[in-house]
């Protein structure tokens, strides 16, 4: 009866199902080198919420590009109306909610980089009270108001081809028995305006569920989940006592939460889940109260890594969640950071672990592992044995592998393509796209000027003859500038070809990733742009690799190891110690 199934899915099966079986029923994962793929499958994304209305300013669209980066393929804009007080029976928008015009701009954005986009309603207080405990004098008033809300969302995300919408968040005191039928009214309403998926964000408890009935636990007790395509949790569960608890702790805390309600509950409306809403302050004490706001325990960045790591290490093989949406990503492109307590995993190791696990391909499953302090990779081993490739991590101090992850990961950088080695007396590791070299002064990883380089090296006329890559241009013109005034001469170079301009400026920090452009050449067949550490061709005719009138990049990396450039030794695969 398992004929038709891959040895790759059957081999899937057998491991989560001893996992299941060695845990006497439950669902407990250890800790190690994870062969599951599930994730790869996911909703992999992230809440964006600012406090500010500016979703479509030039920050905000580069704070998405760095999101776009971690391999995230969701991204939930959250749109906040407001009540005066709690007791208030008419929500509004407020200077805080985002413009259509900004939602526009996000959403367009969003759908360029690649990614899907679900609407997420919230309604707040300007008493500061939680919109769980909200008791409006007039309910009428209230849902008519909510549904205004709702229907416009719902009209402005058809027209901009949003894939979901998330109709509403921890209304706790608002969808029991008594309001279903509202809340079944507002779903029909909906059908005929969006043709996206619906879900909702509903409260997760209080951590009593397991000892008594829990007032507080929202997800059980709603009416209307068989009208939605997903069941939607906002899963702030308390994991453990210990404030800075392991892994190891931290995955049997969602074992229990998976036994005793979350399978449970499942299994009743056999709907797929989305963890809707879900993050961790980076301070002690997280784990045991990831919804407190207030937390602030001092920094402890470490914390917050490990609860990313449990939630994607246990839900990983599990069949029926269907994704996640991290609390929070914001405008701020630098925010975060490694003295910021607050939820964003912006720029700390938090990030660097959505990047590992989101960055992952299904194609891929089985060809890269975590090893301890960063990641083994066999797809560029040549003709390497299996299991044999090179091994990116942030060993002696040298953070290769934190900086691969937040300059995009493969879909950037491309695959190692070399050991470590010393060059020019600098730790050095290459890449397909680029070279990475440590700079002990800066404390930064720089990206070598390969094409220099192999000028350097007396090798302009291989590239003229087996790459078709000009030479460059004399820029002694540079000398005594300023640094901005070098870029903008050698920027104007783009100006010939509006194509390739366009391709050189796509990524968020061109000039890093491609170096400065130093000359253009049309080859008759193909138009190219030699860069200091990338080339650029634009082809004019149908190749096997290109399409007539499509840009494509010949890597630098790899180049470089073609030319000779890279010491042959550091070029042979090894196995991996993990």
């Amino acid at each position: 009866m398992f004929a038709h199934l891959s040895r790759a899915f059957l081999h899937r099966l057998l491991q989560v199902t001893l996992v299941f079986l060695l845990t006497g029923g439950s669902l407990l994962l250890a800790t190690g080198r994870s062969v599951s793929a599930n994730v790869d499958q996911w909703q992999k994304g992230f809440a964006w919420w600012d406090g500010t209305p500016n979703y479509g300013s030039a920050q905000a669209l580069e704070s998405l590009q760095r999101l776009r980066a971690t391999g995230a393929n969701s991204v939930a804009p959250v749109i906040t109306w407001y009540v005066d007080s709690v007791h208030s029976s008419i929500a509004q928008a407020g200077p805080e909610t985002p413009s259509d015009a900004d939602l526009t701009t996000f959403v367009g954005r969003a759908h360029e980089l690649g990614m899907k986009v679900m609407f997420t309603l919230h309604v707040n207080s300007r008493d500061g009270a939680w919109r769980g405990t909200l008791a409006p004098d007039d309910k009428d008033a209230w849902f008519g108001s909510y549904r205004e809300m709702a229907d416009h969302y719902a009209d402005l995300g058809a027209r901009l081809n949003v894939e979901g919408l998330c109709i509403g968040a921890e209304l706790l005191t608002l969808t029991g028995a008594e309001n279903s039928s509202r809340w079944q009214q507002l779903i029909t309403d909906l059908r005929n305006r969006f043709h996206g998926f619906l879900t909702y964000s509903a409260q997760w408890g209080s951590g009593v569920a397991d000892v008594r009935s829990d007032p507080l636990e929202e997800f059980t007790k709603i009416g209307f989940w068989s009208q939605l395509d997903y069941l939607g949790i906002s899963a702030y569960f308390n994991l453990s006592p210990n404030p800075t608890a392991s892994v190891q702790e931290l995955l049997s805390g969602w074992n229990r939460w998976y036994t005793t309600r979350l399978a449970p509950f499942q299994a009743q409306y056999r709907k797929p889940l989305l963890l809707t809403e879900v993050g961790y302050k980076s301070t002690p004490g997280a784990p045991d109260k990831p919804y407190d706001e207030t937390l602030d325990n001092g920094v402890d960045l470490q914390v917050q890594a490990n609860l990313y790591e449990a939630l994607l290490r246990f839900w990983d093989p599990v069949p029926w969640l269907a994704g996640v949406y991290f609390w929070h990503w914001t405008n701020d492109p630098n925010a975060g950071g490694a003295q910021d307590t607050d939820y964003t995993p912006q720029n700390k190791p938090a990030q660097d672990m959505a990047t590992a696990w989101f960055g992952r391909s299904a194609s891929n499953s089985g060809e890269d592992w975590p090893i301890p302090g960063g990641w083994f990779f066999t797809q560029a081993r040549g003709d390497a044995p299996e299991g044999q490739g090179f091994a990116v991590t942030n060993e002696g101090g040298v953070p290769f592998w934190s900086y691969f992850q937040r300059a995009g990961g493969v879909s950037a950088i491309g695959y190692p393509i070399s050991q470590r080695f010393v060059w020019d007396g600098f730790v050095t590791q290459a890449f397909q796209k680029v070279v990475f070299q440590w700079n002990p002064a800066s404390q930064q990883v720089q990206y070598v000027n390969v094409f220099d380089q192999l000028s350097a090296a007396g090798k302009d006329d291989w590239l003229l003859v087996v790459r078709s890559v000009p030479r460059s241009l004399d820029w002694v013109a540079d000398q005594g500038q300023s640094w901005d005034q070098v870029v903008s001469n050698h920027l104007a170079l783009l100006d010939q070809n509006q194509t390739i301009r366009r391709q050189y400026l796509s990524g968020a920090d061109p000039v890093l990733l491609n170096g400065l452009p130093m000359s253009l050449q049309d080859f008759g067949t193909v138009i190219v742009l030699r860069a200091q550490r990338q080339v650029l061709q634009q082809w004019k005719v149908d190749v096997p690799w290109a399409r007539a009138g499509q840009v494509v990049v010949a890597n630098g990396g790899d180049v470089a190891k073609e030319a000779g450039l890279l010491p042959p030794t550091a070029t042979v695969p090894t196995p991996s110690h993990s």
